[in-house]
């Protein structure tokens, strides 16, 4: 007698993209995305893939992103220091 083998089907899955604020957006769920390490806050970046119909998510390191931030705060501190800068020449001559 002839055992019943199940085979596994793949689904097709499809999804929809979204705007946020006029940002497109795509909205995945599942319960196997915490296994992922997919967490609230956690960044990821999308990477082209060699097959056009295929999206491929990178995880950012939280050290990649800490660097990002200090970046960023470092160029907004040199804009500020300018401004200080300008404002103290320009008191210094009018006084």
């Amino acid at each position: 007698m002839a055992k019943n083998s199940e085979t596994k089907v793949q689904k097709n899955r499809s999804y929809k993209i979204q705007k946020l604020a006029g940002v497109p957006s795509l909205n995945i769920r599942g319960k196997f995305l915490e296994a992922l390490g997919v967490t609230i806050g956690s960044h990821w970046e999308m990477v082209v893939g060699s097959e056009p119909d295929t999206i491929i998510l990178k995880k950012i390191p939280q050290k990649r992103i800490d660097y990002r931030e200090a970046l960023y705060e470092l160029e907004q501190s040199k804009k500020a220091l300018m401004v200080c800068e300008s404002r103290v020449k320009y008191l210094a001559e009018n006084s």
